[in-house]
């Protein structure tokens, strides 16, 4: 097992295209009570970018720092906050943003299985692999829940 620090491109191209393609589906339940709470409204475009962004940033965060505790000769470890532009990038496909975030998911842990990422970050970060997973195979070639198709007109 080793770690493998991502390049801020890729940071930026999975923003870029969360923001442009998953924005409704990325805010958490409690996100949303949040928003819904101090901001009026979870559906403000301005406020997913921003949860994007940050949550993009947290994740670059916690990569460099299962990197530089890995392999570090540093006693000291310096990060550069991103700026928004930095998070700017290009629009990927869902393949490539499912693959992207699978590596990202494995690359947050250091090889003794620590990490740096809080629990619903990761939580966040499943669930989207898995979304973007289910759209990818179809809901169609799906195979049937044992609780729907597979027993129905059986009970």
């Amino acid at each position: 097992m080793s770690i493998f620090k991502l390049p801020l491109k890729d940071f930026a191209d999975i923003a870029t295209t969360l923001r442009n393609q998953f924005a409704d589906n990325f805010l958490s339940p409690r996100e949303v009570v949040y928003a819904t709470y101090f901001m009026g409204s979870p559906e403000m475009p301005e406020y997913k970018k921003h949860a994007i962004n940050y949550w993009a940033e947290r994740l670059y965060i916690a990569n460099y720092l299962a990197y530089e505790y890995q392999y570090g000769e540093n006693t000291t470890i310096t990060i550069q906050r991103l700026e928004e532009k930095d998070l700017s990038g290009n629009l990927i496909p869902e393949r490539a943003l499912a693959e992207k975030l699978r590596l990202l998911r494995y690359n947050l842990y250091t090889n003794a299985g620590k990490s740096f990422v809080s629990e619903e970050d990761l939580t966040k970060l499943s669930r989207l692999i898995e979304y973007i997973t289910f759209l990818l195979l179809g809901s169609s070639k799906c195979p049937p829940n044992d609780a729907t198709e597979a027993n129905s007109g059986h009970r």
